[in-house]
């Protein structure tokens, strides 16, 4: 580790760094930005994201949020560490914008792994998961994570923006971001009372500059973060859905579908599929609505959700009603759900769009799955964690 540059001023008696003595931004913020250490550049002004990353960050911030005139004075001073410092800290203070690190430090390399021991030397009580496969970060640093949480609690922000594994990793105990990011998820509870905090976890500026693929990614989950610093709390929205139905209620359902095609010109179907064989279809006539015909149970013997052949061939009566009506029909990766409805014999009508293709034509550059398009277009919580599936339940749309 650099012991250099690291500043006594803002550290205590014991070494344990100061609340904010290496922060930039208001000590009062609708965002808190949390990065992983200190690069050189950031050893020598003691302060986030000055360096290469920081200045990368500091372009993007400025695309997600239209940043305006005291972004673009300090923009234009970027090749200048010491006067972009200065003008940023104007934007940051207007705008409400705190930004910090996990570690005031500069590990040595740079590689966070020198401030991590082997499991076997944890030792008892040790209060953190893994960083990283088969890593701890040592006891002796842990003064780092308390002055990090103090300052998050004292700036009582909507919402926390961590950049990288080790940010998720302070803040939510979570380090699988090509999972969750984009998802807005709590922290960890923090303080006496237990505070927790709205947070977007995305890419580390150092990790786009690697792979510039990642860019258009934080770009876009930057904007989405920008828009929901207004509000602390965690929105979701409100959805009626109908699940392990009755017959009655499928046909009325699709009734009332039917009838109101004209103020739902609209249905999105949706199959599950294992070892070959329809599971169960969504379809949802607004985004508010929508119904799960199932036709596999596991409590139920031979897995038949239905209990005769009369009832399941009805549902599937209903499935088919449902997809040769006058909506338009609106699929995520539609080829593959069409090659198992049209092994069952039915043929859909209206099957106008698909939102794989129209993202994928728009952003080419970007992946292309349902729970990638769920983390850039929706508020909705990364519901591909909620259960674990086997490989061959789940529909490839990548």
């Amino acid at each position: 580790m650099n012991e250099g540059g690291q500043g006594s001023a803002g550290r205590g008696s014991a070494g344990r760094p100061r609340p904010f003595a290496y922060s930039s931004g208001p000590h009062r913020a609708k965002v808190v930005i949390v990065g992983e250490a200190w690069g050189e550049t950031e050893a020598e002004y003691q302060r986030p994201f000055c360096g290469a990353s920081g200045k990368e960050l500091w372009r993007m911030l400025g695309e997600a949020t239209l940043g305006g005139e005291l972004h673009a004075k300090a923009l234009h001073a970027v090749h200048n560490t010491k006067e972009f410092l200065s003008r940023r800290e104007a934007w940051l203070e207007a705008n409400e914008v705190l930004i910090t690190n996990t570690f005031a430090l500069h590990p040595q390399g740079g590689k966070i792994e020198t401030l991590c021991h082997p499991a076997n030397a944890r030792g008892s009580g040790y209060p953190w998961p893994q960083l990283s496969t088969g890593n701890y970060i040592d006891q002796k640093y842990a003064g780092e994570i308390s002055r990090l949480h103090e300052e998050i609690l004292h700036a009582e922000p909507n919402l926390i923006i961590c950049l990288g594994n080790v940010a998720s990793w302070a803040v939510t105990q979570k380090t699988t971001i090509s999972a969750l990011r984009g998802n807005t998820l709590l922290s960890v509870p923090m303080g006496p009372q237990e505070r927790q905090f709205k947070t977007i976890i995305t890419y580390h500026p150092s990790a786009i500059l690697q792979n510039w693929s990642f860019r258009t990614i934080a770009l876009a989950d930057l904007i989405k973060a920008w828009r929901d610093r207004q509000f602390s709390e965690i929105r979701r929205p409100q959805r009626a859905i109908i699940i392990n139905p009755q017959l009655g209620e499928i046909i009325r359902w699709v009734d009332e579908t039917l009838a109101g095609a004209k103020h739902w010109p609209i249905l999105a179907p949706d199959i599950e599929t294992s070892n070959g064989q329809i599971t169960c279809i969504g379809f949802a006539r607004s985004p508010g609505e929508a119904i799960v015909i199932p036709f596999w149970h596991k409590g139920r013997p031979g897995w038949n959700y239905w209990g005769s052949m009369t009832e399941e061939l009805c549902a599937w009566g209903e499935v088919e009603r449902l997809l040769r009506g006058p909506q338009v029909k609106v699929f995520q990766n539609g080829l593959y759900d069409l090659q198992y409805i049209t092994r069952m014999g039915i043929v859909p009508q209206g099957c106008l769009e698909d939102t794989m293709l129209l993202h994928h034509s728009l952003l080419p550059e970007m992946q292309k799955g349902l729970g990638f398009l769920g983390s850039i277009y929706t508020d909705e919580s990364s519901w591909k964690l909620m259960r674990q599936r086997k490989t061959d339940t789940e529909k490839h749309d990548e």
